[in-house]
């Protein structure tokens, strides 16, 4: 998924006044939240194409649709949908994380000393 594809079909979902460039900032946010915490790299900014992929796999694209729907609801003082919205990015969240971590797990042969 790239920034563009997130906000349009945030957008589509929920039709809201916030800008593009807004919603841009708010998925650098998150997207720079993972680069660190899961993916172990660093993001530069997007661009106003929108044309950079996120970093998360298509199996967990959604948590930045979620992320997005969190922040308008905030900002629009919709608390419990916000609360809602966020519950589902936490999860996928940490499943995205989970998931990573898995797949970076050392070989079966390898041996740790402790």
């Amino acid at each position: 998924m790239t920034v563009a594809e997130a906000i349009g079909a945030v957008d589509e979902l929920c039709p809201n006044p916030f800008s593009a460039a807004q919603k841009r900032r708010w998925l650098y946010e998150v997207e720079a939240l993972a680069a660190e915490e899961i993916f172990h790299t660093t993001v530069s900014p997007f661009s106003e194409a929108g044309s950079e992929p996120l970093l998360a796999p298509a199996a967990y694209a959604d948590l930045y649709l979620k992320f997005l729907e969190a922040q308008m609801h905030f900002h629009n003082g919709d608390f419990a949908r916000y609360n809602n919205a966020m519950s589902l990015f936490s999860s996928l969240y940490a499943a995205c994380a989970a998931s990573r971590t898995r797949a970076e797990l050392p070989d079966a042969g390898a041996r740790v000393r402790l």
